[in-house]
C-alpha cells in the first residue's frame, strides 16, 4: 500500500468512525431521550437537530468520508497489493452509512419537517435505520483500519 493510499485509508477510517460514533450516540442517548419527552417537545427538538445537522462540521465529515470511500473503492480494485478489506470497508460506508442515510433517513427527516403526525412513526423507523447505518459506519472503520494494519 502506497503512503498516499495509506493516508487516505486512515483518514476515511477516522471519518467513518466519527460518523458511526454520532449515529451510535443518537441510537443510545438522543432518540430515547426525545422519545421520553412530550411529543411536541421531542418533535421540535428533532426538527432543530435536523436543521443543524446539515449546517455543521458533521455534514463535512459525512460527505468527505463518502468521497474518500469512493476513492478507496476504486483503489481497492485497481491498486496492486491492496487487501480485500479496503473495498469492503469503502463499500460498507458508501452503501450502509451514506446510501442508507440518503435513501431512508433523509426522506423521513424531510417529512418530519412538515408533518407533526409522523412523529411516532418517525421515532420507530428512523431509529431502526440509524442502528443499521451506525453498524455499517463502524464496520467500515474496522475494515479500513485492518486494510492498513495488515
Amino acid at each position: 500500500m502506497s503512503a498516499l493510499l495509506e493516508a487516505a485509508t486512515i483518514a476515511t477510517a477516522a471519518g467513518a468512525g466519527l460518523v458511526g460514533g454520532v449515529f451510535l450516540a443518537f441510537s443510545v442517548m438522543v432518540m430515547p431521550a426525545l422519545a421520553a419527552l412530550p411529543p411536541a417537545h421531542g418533535l421540535a427538538a428533532m426538527r432543530r437537530i435536523n436543521e443543524l445537522a446539515v449546517s455543521t462540521v458533521f455534514i463535512a465529515v459525512f460527505l468527505l468520508t463518502a468521497v474518500g470511500a469512493a476513492g478507496l473503492l476504486v483503489a481497492g480494485f485497481t491498486a496492486g497489493g491492496t487487501r480485500v478489506t479496503l473495498p469492503l470497508g469503502a463499500a460498507s460506508y458508501l452503501l450502509g452509512a451514506f446510501g442508507l442515510t440518503l435513501a431512508y433517513n433523509v426522506p423521513r427527516n424531510d417529512r418530519l419537517a412538515h408533518d407533526d403526525a409522523f412523529w411516532t412513526t418517525y421515532l420507530r423507523e428512523w431509529t431502526a435505520a440509524n442502528h443499521v447505518r451506525g453498524l455499517f459506519a463502524l464496520g467500515a472503520t474496522v475494515l479500513l483500519a485492518s486494510a492498513v494494519a495488515a
